[in-house]
């Protein structure tokens, strides 16, 4: 689950790049660095202030039906549950 919020003064793109929104049309648009203060959407070709464009920002919750499945599925040892919720949520034996 992301949310959405504006660039600030401590935003960073990092090695990779950052994806940001267009508040206007919510197209997106890659960046590898903030040393700007607007930028042209290319979409909609509005002028957005640096503090106006958009930035998605993950949550991470906790899970208790996830966690409450795995031990379930570990109790009971049943490979082709794990398996099932591996898929699922992207997990590996170890």
């Amino acid at each position: 689950m992301s949310i959405l919020q504006r660039l600030n003064k401590h935003t960073r793109a990092g090695k990779t790049g950052k994806v940001i929104i267009c508040s206007q049309c919510r197209k997106t648009a890659k960046v590898y660095h903030f040393s700007w203060s607007g930028l042209t959407c290319c979409y909609c070709k509005a002028i957005i202030n640096k503090e106006d464009w958009l930035e998605g920002k993950n949550i991470k919750k906790k899970n208790n039906r996830f966690e409450k499945e795995l031990e379930t599925a570990v109790n009971e040892l049943t490979d082709k549950r794990f398996e099932e919720l591996a898929k699922t949520y992207n997990l590996r034996k170890i």
